[in-house]
């Protein structure tokens, strides 16, 4: 199904990845892939989405990614570094890279037509590297909602998670608690059946 939305919203999303196998909390189990897949589908398509920021990792990034291009909504992609560090450290890294790396080379191969990969160059060993890039995010929301046509003043915030911090520095937390203070609207989708 392909919509093309006239004076859209600009949506700026983060989440979980899919947990590893084995997980000691489950925060994003595989067998909920679908779906969360489904629940981003629908939400982009009721919000009007017609530009989706966001990163490109295995879990809730890609899942957002896929369901933009089925929609035939704009996606500006954000990675701390190179394409190819990417894909090694954030995306064939979880179970079934089978499953990620097709929806992975799809999305970046279209931003990067689209002029809308944006590769911040960090270090792959850098540990400031993915608040870089949820700073980034932001940014990029703030920027594209600003040039849209008329001009978006508050983008919207999309937060896929578990709803509990993992630890300190838990960059989706981080990431829902940058948009609040850039004055975003929030949403949120859960990963897991049960809060």
């Amino acid at each position: 199904m392909t919509i093309s939305w006239q004076n859209g919203i600009v949506v700026v999303l983060a989440g979980r990845r899919v947990d590893p196998e084995m997980a000691d909390v489950p925060r994003f189990p595989l067998e909920n892939a679908p779906r969360v897949r489904t629940d981003i589908y629908l939400r982009l398509r009721k919000l009007r989405a017609s530009i989706l920021v966001c990163s490109a990792a295995c879990g809730a990034d890609l899942l957002a990614l896929d369901a933009a291009q089925q929609l035939d909504i704009r996606a500006r992609i954000i990675i701390p570094f190179s394409a190819e560090q990417f894909r090694q450290t954030s995306v064939v890294d979880r179970p079934h890279p089978a499953l990620w790396g097709p929806i992975y080379s799809s999305a970046i191969a279209a931003a990067r037509a689209h002029e809308d990969l944006v590769e911040l160059g960090s270090d792959v060993h850098d540990k400031s590297a993915y608040s870089a890039t949820t700073t980034a995010l932001i940014e990029q929301a703030q920027s594209l909602a600003t040039e849209s046509e008329p001009p978006i003043t508050r983008p919207i915030a999309l937060t896929v998670w578990d709803g509990t911090i993992s630890e300190p520095g838990d960059q989706t937390k981080e990431f829902s608690d940058a948009a609040r203070k850039a004055g975003f609207d929030n949403d949120e989708i859960i990963t897991l059946w049960d809060r």
